[in-house]
């Protein structure tokens, strides 16, 4: 007896599937009286010893904004949550969901459009306060498009 099998549903991993796999700053919403470049310039330092591809993205926008970011010491890194670093006598934190909810911050109000965009979200906190945060995002590969409309051509759906 021959057994046949249907697919019902297609996942993707996105990151370096369906997106080119290096995210870039697309957008800085800042607190305050700290400007876009400021808080750039900040987050650059402290995440300038780090290999994180979200560490390259955010170096490269503040070399693509003509920013020479302060150099950095006694740099750490916890996976999940983020980066530390001195700059300029400032302890400048880096760092998603998890830092803010150690260091119990509430996210920038931006944050929920972000989110609702897709986006990856990182906050920049200066000596325990929260100045700005970060808008990445990872450029859709131009084959995804056609490979999904594919799939949907099948009667397959997305969600």
């Amino acid at each position: 007896m021959e057994s046949t099998r249907t697919v019902d549903a297609v996942l993707f991993d996105k990151t370096g599937t369906l997106t080119k796999g290096e995210p870039t700053v697309t957008a800085v919403d800042t607190v305050g009286v700290h400007t876009e470049d400021t808080v750039l310039a900040l987050a650059a330092a402290a995440e300038s010893d780090s290999e994180h591809p979200l560490a390259r993205a955010i170096t490269h926008a503040a070399q693509q904004r003509g920013l020479e970011p302060p150099r950095a010491r006694n740099f750490t890194s916890s996976p999940a949550i983020g980066v530390r670093a001195t700059v300029d006598n400032m302890v400048i934190e880096v760092g998603g969901p998890y830092l803010l909810e150690q260091r119990s911050f509430k996210e920038l109000p931006i944050s929920a459009q972000w989110r609702n965009e897709g986006a990856i979200i990182l906050h920049v906190i200066s000596d325990g306060q929260v100045i700005g945060a970060l808008r990445l995002a990872d450029a859709i590969r131009t084959e995804s498009r056609d490979a999904v409309d594919a799939l949907h051509a099948q009667a397959f759906r997305s969600s």
